[in-house]
């Protein structure tokens, strides 16, 4: 699995880098053919920056998934993507073994 992380007009500290390489790691276990992952970290509202959001873009082999959460901190935004992208990928799982 490729991942690719992207800040928007910043620079991401190595902790969520390793936070969010951690968390995709573990989505191999409920969904294995995952291609590639798109991350993207942005800051809505420079003035008082406390709109953080994570968008994730999933490449499956038949199907692409986006995700995008929002929150006052990178750490829980990024926590609510990956939680929803694990319930998106055991909903396709199922639908593939449905089948």
């Amino acid at each position: 699995m490729k991942i690719n992380i992207q800040a928007i007009h910043f620079s991401v500290k190595p902790y969520l880098i390793n936070l969010i390489h951690e968390k995709l790691n573990k989505l191999l276990k409920f969904y294995f053919p995952i291609q590639h992952v798109e991350v993207y970290l942005k800051v809505n509202n420079f003035t008082n920056k406390s709109d953080k959001q994570v968008e994730v873009k999933v490449n499956l082999p038949n199907k692409n998934i986006i995700i995008v959460k929002k929150s006052n901190k990178f750490k829980s935004a990024i926590i609510l993507a990956i939680t929803s992208l694990k319930r998106q990928l055991l909903k396709q799982k199922s639908k593939l073994s449905s089948k």
